[in-house]
């Protein structure tokens, strides 16, 4: 049986987004449910199931909870005793009810989140040979488990990923195509982007919106294929009507700049808005921006564009976090704020935002919204300064040379404030120009 060690846990290889491949599982795993027939009580099928589970006919316990899961032949919907019921049948003997007890644990339905169970569940079903828990078995090794306390208790392991999914590509299970594909093009390299391209055209050939999007990408970059901007609009447009949000929020990006298509300003508001309304975080902000400045056709409006930038922060983005800590530092729409702006533009600099990063080192080195401490200010600085923040080269270089938050070093402080030179800020060109250097 699968087990989990805990280790540290190192960066993820790309954003996780589970949520939209386990909700495509469950329904592949999930069998046909009968009509209800007219009235509230149970349908026909669901009686019979409740019996026939009750004396020990496994598959009929987890058509039941399946029913319970969805709330559908006359049952109310009740993960909890979905996931009861599914444990029982797993328990049982039952494989496929291993996937779905795997599958609640990993998305908290019915039971408190628990990565290294669902891991260890989907193990029990692999090892049965069910396809959907093989793929959520890969997509476990290749992103790794975490523990939720910085440390991991699956580490990464594209090897064992790449198993998984070959096993599956075998077997002509579509979504694995597209997961191999994304594995060979980590690896890099012309021929394994040929293997890939040609794995994405057979994943698309399965009506998957995420391939599509991959191929897309394809031809935008030229990857396994030659680059070609208006073939990749194409299966951006493909993607978007399959229901890819992120493809809708590109092609938007497309008539927005006139990339592969001509400038179509209507379009790409259109877009923009569907991808927001389908709950793109980035399209929820870029909402937000655009009702703000009063772009591509929509009325300048702060109340609406509040609205975007709180639905973008609720779902974790981080520069809707940032725009919403703005709006309470300049006093858009509500006082002015500054305690409740750096606890905002704090959250986004956590998220990695290198603009709220730089911020949060103003706002330290200031005592804007927090008490003054220059060893935090040099913290948050370093951190824009990473990133490639120009404003937090140039600032950390002054740190450096003037010992605020940290050890006077000139050698350091002026190779940073070469780099933001280089990047094109201003004051730390002017100061590089009139500087003398220590004897």
């Amino acid at each position: 049986m699968i087990k989990a060690r805990r280790q540290p846990c190192p960066p993820p290889l790309r954003p996780r987004r589970p949520g939209a491949i386990l909700a495509i599982l469950i329904l592949l795993q999930a069998p046909p449910i009968a009509a209800v027939y007219a009235g509230n009580g149970l349908d026909s099928r669901a009686a019979t199931l409740e019996r026939a589970s009750k004396a020990g006919d496994l598959k009929a316990r987890l058509d039941l909870a399946n029913l319970y899961f969805n709330g559908a032949g006359g049952l109310p919907r009740n993960p909890r005793k979905a996931f009861l019921l599914y444990e029982s049948a797993a328990e049982a003997g039952n494989p496929s009810a291993w996937f779905n007890v795997g599958l609640c644990y990993e998305t908290g339905m019915g039971v408190d989140k628990n990565p290294e169970k669902a891991f260890e569940c989907y193990g029990k079903a692999a090892e049965a040979g069910v396809p959907q828990a093989i793929f959520n078995l890969g997509i476990c090794y290749k992103m790794g488990v975490p523990d939720g306390n910085g440390g991991c208790v699956v580490p990464p392991d594209l090897k064992m990923a790449e198993s998984c999914f070959a096993r599956l590509c075998e077997k002509a299970f579509f979504p694995a195509y597209r997961e191999m594909a994304t594995i060979l093009f980590l690896k890099g390299g012309a021929e394994n982007e040929k293997k890939a391209f040609a794995l994405l055209k057979k994943s698309v050939a399965g009506g998957d919106p995420t391939a599509m999007r991959l191929m897309a990408d394809c031809f935008r970059y030229g990857k396994g294929c030659e680059r070609d901007i208006r073939e990749s609009v194409e299966w951006l447009k493909a993607a978007s009507k399959a229901g890819s949000a992120e493809a809708t929020a590109k092609l938007a990006y497309c008539y927005e700049r006139g990339e592969g298509t001509p400038v179509d300003s209507s379009r790409a508001a259109r877009y923009w808005r569907m991808a927001a309304e389908a709950g793109l975080p980035a399209a929820e902000h870029k909402m937000g921006s655009l009702y703000a400045a009063g772009e591509l056709g929509f009325q300048q409006d702060m109340a609406e564009a509040r609205k975007w930038f709180e639905r973008a922060a609720a779902h974790g983005n981080a520069k809707g976090f940032f725009a919403l800590g703005l709006l309470a530092l300049e006093g858009i729409g509500e006082e002015k704020n500054p305690k409740k702006a750096a606890s905002l533009i704090l959250s986004a600099a956590k998220l990695g935002e290198p603009h709220a990063q730089f911020n949060m080192g103003a706002f330290y080195s200031n005592g804007t919204g927090v008490a003054k401490d220059l060893q935090r200010a040099f913290f948050w600085y370093g951190q824009a300064a990473i990133q490639g923040d120009p404003k937090g080269m140039r600032e950390l270089g002054f740190c450096y040379l003037e010992g605020r938050g940290t050890e006077k070093d000139f050698k350091r402080g002026m190779a940073w404030l070469a780099k933001a030179a280089e990047r094109g800020d201003t004051p730390a060109r002017r100061f590089l120009r009139d500087v003398t250097p220590p004897k």
